[in-house]
Order: structure tokens, then sequence, then C-alpha cells
């Protein structure tokens, strides 16, 4: 397996490996970002225990993790059972006493559905063992909720017991492409693009595709290979999710990510389209939100962000969850009947407008990772301190680009249709653009509309006339990408 974009991880690892005393860092991240991964490779050069806190009780956990030790040759008379955490903790820091050593904790929050006294075992092993010898405890979660309560209260028995922190990021639009270019392949930029809106950034989907060799096949072979076949590898990526997570209200739990993923945003617009009343629509999404970090809550990018709490909008986190249930969830029975070309039949035609919709998403991601090209830097000369949306119940603006330093401010909208924007629809954009830029009255203020296919002669002559510039769409999915070097750093394959 090919290994991209974590060199940077694994060097802070190794530094820290390299230091003298003990650390206890904490590694998080979402899920399928490649934690595990990441520590596995770390494992190749570096001796070390992995063991993963399952929901298991704590007699079959302690006796399945006594068992495992016995397959690492540098640890030598292994318990053969161990009657509580405390001891298994005692045991396995206390190795440091004679050499260093490496204990890898993936799924630490799991200890809470199992023991939560573990926590205030794992605190008091720590700071007895720690100072006696060289131990490097690192903690995979997931959670990001978790990580804040437990390490960031002071109630929490592991208050301040990390070191460190590194935050595991998932691939950006800018480290795709150069994922798809390096491995041969002859996809557009707006194909490789697709794909992005489809699987997000989470390295696992590409770790599919290159396992199946497809780095040459088009947008819908992919997905037919991954997705819409017997035994495809994504075929029941959601089963858990769809299943076990949400057995008490499962309708509405579905309908509600259903309602997100084709565009219903807002809380009343999912309410209209779930049919309950807003009022009862709150206590689920907080348990989406906050419980399950399943979909997470945008707000406005506002000179007065404060003010704008009350217009809060709703995305899903996984790009390929937003795709599952906007295209398979809603033809599940087909689906699971094997009667993939009902959904496939015209995939390629949807995708077109599923990219075309989550075309300003692109944007402002373009404008994030490239902000340093020549030809971002042409269009905001300015160092750029949020990028995101602006909006109000009734209008939205797709693009607001915000120096406070400079007190600058880009403000677009993308217009998202295959047609030629004709004059009236030019007034609407134009009439918005300066609503909102009147918010920003203190700024130096540059306005423009994204067109994928042009303007009609009346909305180029309305555009001139009021000040507002007209930016191709091409102009950053293309243009940018294919002749500009992300900020983020360049690609570095670090094994296989």
């Amino acid at each position: 397996m090919k290994v991209y974009f974590r060199d940077s991880y694994l060097s802070r690892l190794n530094e820290l490996h390299n230091a003298d005393e003990s650390t206890f860092t904490v590694i998080r991240g979402p899920r399928q970002v490649g934690k595990t991964t990441l520590v596995k490779q770390y494992l190749k050069k570096n001796k070390g225990v992995y063991l993963t806190i399952s929901s298991k009780s704590t007699y079959l956990q302690l006796r399945d993790i006594a068992d495992h030790l016995k397959h690492f040759p540098f640890i030598e008379d292994v318990a053969t059972e161990f009657a509580s955490w405390r001891e298994f903790f005692d045991y396995i820091f206390t190795l440091s006493r004679e050499k260093s050593v490496d204990v890898i904790i993936d799924e630490l929050q799991n200890l809470e559905l199992v023991e939560p006294e573990a926590y205030e075992d794992l605190r008091d092993s720590w700071r007895k063992h720690s100072k006696e010898g060289v131990v490097r405890v690192m903690a995979l979660l997931s959670d990001g909720d978790f990580v804040k309560a437990a390490f960031d209260d002071q109630e929490s028995p592991l208050y301040r017991i990390n070191t460190h922190e590194i935050a595991l990021k998932p691939f950006r639009l800018s480290e795709v492409m150069a994922i798809f270019r390096h491995n041969g392949s002859t996809l557009s930029s707006r194909d490789v693009a697709t794909l992005y809106l489809v699987f997000g950034g989470l390295p696992k989907y590409y770790f599919l595709i290159e396992r199946f060799g497809l780095w040459k096949r088009g947008v819908v072979d992919i997905l037919k290979e991954l997705v819409f076949m017997d035994f495809a590898p994504l075929g029941y990526e959601l089963k858990e999710l769809v299943i076990n997570d949400f057995s008490r209200g499962n309708k509405i739990y579905l309908s509600i990510l259903q309602a997100i993923a084709n565009g219903k945003t807002r809380m009343s617009e999912i309410a209209r389209a779930i049919d309950i009343p807003v009022t009862n629509l709150t206590k689920y999404l907080f348990e989406l939100e906050k419980k399950k970090s399943i979909i997470r809550r945008e707000l406005p990018v506002s000179a007065d962000r404060e003010a704008y709490s009350k217009f809060g909008r709703y995305a899903l986190n996984n790009a390929f969850h937003n795709f599952w249930f906007r295209f398979v969830q809603p033809e599940i029975i087909s689906y699971e009947m094997g009667m993939y070309e009902r959904i496939t039949d015209g995939l390629g035609e949807k995708l077109h407008d599923y990219y075309d919709e989550r075309l300003p998403r692109l944007i402002r991601e373009i404008v994030e990772d490239y902000a340093d090209a020549e030809l971002i830097a042409d269009l905001f000369p300015h160092p750029i301190d949020k990028v995101g949306g602006v909006w109000n119940r009734k209008e939205t603006i797709d693009l607001a680009v915000v120096s406070e330093k400079d007190k600058a401010v880009l403000l677009g909208v993308a217009h998202d249709k295959r047609e030629a924007v004709t004059g009236s629809e030019a007034e609407k954009y134009i009439d918005a653009l300066e609503r909102f830029a009147s918010q920003f009255d203190k700024y130096q203020r540059r306005l423009i509309l994204v067109a994928r296919n042009g303007l009609q002669p009346e909305a180029e002559t309305q555009c001139r006339d009021r000040g507002v510039e007209v930016a191709p769409a091409a102009y950053f999915t293309e243009r940018v990408i294919n002749s500009e070097t992300p900020a983020r750093d360049e690609m570095v394959e670090i094994g296989v």
C-alpha cells in the first residue's frame, strides 16, 4: 500500500521517538483518515505494541491482550492474564525500565463503554511509571468531542495527561489531484474533482482505487467496481451506520440524512422535507451532530459572525455518506436486489449536475489550497484569514474571502446552470452581492460572478455597469489546478 502526504506526520512521530523522555501523544482525526496506517508505518522502524480497545467486557479484552502480547519477541515473561486495567497498564509501562517502549492504544474512547474507571487507572499508572523509564504512549482517537472532554476538562481523570497532540487531516482536492497524476491517470481535472466530491479526502477510498487498479478508469466505471456490483468493497459501507446506530427512530434519522444530501440544509427545509415540526427536529440534529459526528453545522463568514449564528446550515461530514444518501439510499431496494443498472443508468449525467451543484465548495477549497498561487493572488492580493460563504434566510453568496489584516473582502456568486447567465439572473446576483457587500463597508470590496458558460449580452452589460467582474468557473477548476502548485506540502510517497 502506498502512503501519501504523511511524511511530515511520520517525521513528527520520529522526533518524539528520539526524545529521551516519556511522551503521551494524542493522534486524532476522523474515521478512515489513516491513523492506524500511520502508526503501522511508524512501527516498521520502531518496536512497539499496538492494541485496540473494543466494546467487549473487561475480562475478555484483558485476556485477549495477554495473548496478543505473547506475539512480541521483545516482550518477555508476559502475564497469562491481567486481573484489571490497572494491572495491565502497570505491566506495560514498567517494560520501559529496561528499554524504551512504544504503546499504541487505538479507540481509547471505548473504555467509556467498558469501564470508565479505567481512565483513572491509566492516569495513575502513567504518573507512577513515566518517570522511571522512557515510555511513549500514542492514543488514536476519532471522536473530537471525546478528545476535548477527556484532555481539556479539568474534571476529567485524563486532564492534560497528553504532552503532545497530532491532528491527522484528510486529503484536500489538490492532494487528490496529485495522487491521480502520480499514478498515471488521464482523467480530466473535472473528473478527478467529481471523484473527490464522491469520496472526499479519506485515504481509504484511494487505497481501494489503487488495490483494484482503477487509476485509468472513468468515474462511473470506478463507482461500478467499488459500489455497484455484488460484493463491492463499499457496498455495505454504511450498514452499521444505517442499521445499528439508529435502532430507534431509524426512519427519521435516515430521512434527515437523505434530505441534507439532497441540498436541504436549513432546519426549516429539512423539517418540510421529512414532514415533522421544526421543534421536533432539534433532538435528532443534536444526536447526529454532537453524539454521532455524522453532520456538522456551518456558519456564514461575516464581519459580524456572531450575528449570523442563527443562520446555521447542515452538511454531512463524510462525502461518501452524502453520495450514498443522495443516489443509493433512495433506491436501496433495487440496490439490495442487485438491480444496480437502475441506479447507474444516467449516473454520469447525474454526477455532472452534482458537480455543478457543489461547485461553490470546490472553489472555496481551491482558494484555500492555492492561496499562494499567482492566479489566486491576482484575484485577491491580500493575506487570507477566512474563506467560506455568506447567507441569510433568502440569499446566498457562495464565496467570501476575507483579509482582516488588509481589511479586504472578495464576494462571489456561482451560476451553476449550463446555460449562459441571462440579464434577469445577473441582476438578481448583483443585487445580492451589493447587499452583502454593504456589511463590509469598511473593507476594500471586490465582487465577482462565476459563470460556467459565459453571459448573455444584457448580463455582460449589467456586470460592467455595476462593477461586478466575471470569472469563468474554469479559472478555478482548471487553470489554477493545472498550472499552479498547491499551498500544502508536495506529495511524498513514504511506503509501499
